[in-house]
């Protein structure tokens, strides 16, 4: 039977490969190559990399997930029990044989954010220019009103518990 496969949708349609899926007009293709229980590296796995806490494998599975590779947590069931990782050699992060290059150079990136150097010189460019008139007006408008209200209010408090 000629199934073709959607990788937005993730599953095969009863439609030939180059059709366009009927959810999302992408032509459809072959089917992913899956490890069966033939494959000679289906029950292979190999550990990438080793982690001491739960949270730290976990983001790492994550990414790996998100490119398409399968990912095995080997020592994660029990919890977040540090010293139980630490006794037991720590939380191991496995892939199959055949995507463990993969793995690595995935797991060898850097996402975090470039540095920013001038951040004073951004806070600077904020605010308005010393001596600004709109600055001064402004500071008049907002200002006055609230302390003529606080003064009005204590007078008013005072005339009120003199009676």
């Amino acid at each position: 039977m000629n199934q073709g496969y959607c990788q937005v949708c993730a599953q095969y349609w009863l439609l030939a490969q180059g059709i366009p899926c009927p959810k999302h007009e992408l032509p459809l293709e072959s089917p992913p190559q899956v490890l069966g229980p033939d494959s000679e590296h289906s029950s292979t796995w190999v550990t990438v990399k080793t982690y001491s806490h739960p949270f730290e494998a976990e983001a790492s599975r994550l990414r790996l997930e998100a490119e398409g590779i399968p990912t095995f947590l080997d020592g994660s069931r029990m919890g977040t029990n540090t010293l139980y990782h630490v006794a037991t050699g720590g939380i191991k992060l496995q892939v199959p044989t055949l995507l463990v290059d993969d793995a690595r150079v995935l797991l060898a990136q850097s996402w975090s954010m470039p540095p920013v150097d001038d951040l004073d010189d951004a806070w600077e460019d904020l605010g308005a220019a010393p001596g600004d008139i709109f600055t001064y007006v402004a500071f008049r408008i907002a200002v006055v009103p609230i302390l003529l209200g606080l003064v009005l209010i204590a007078i008013f408090g005072y005339i009120a518990t003199s009676r």
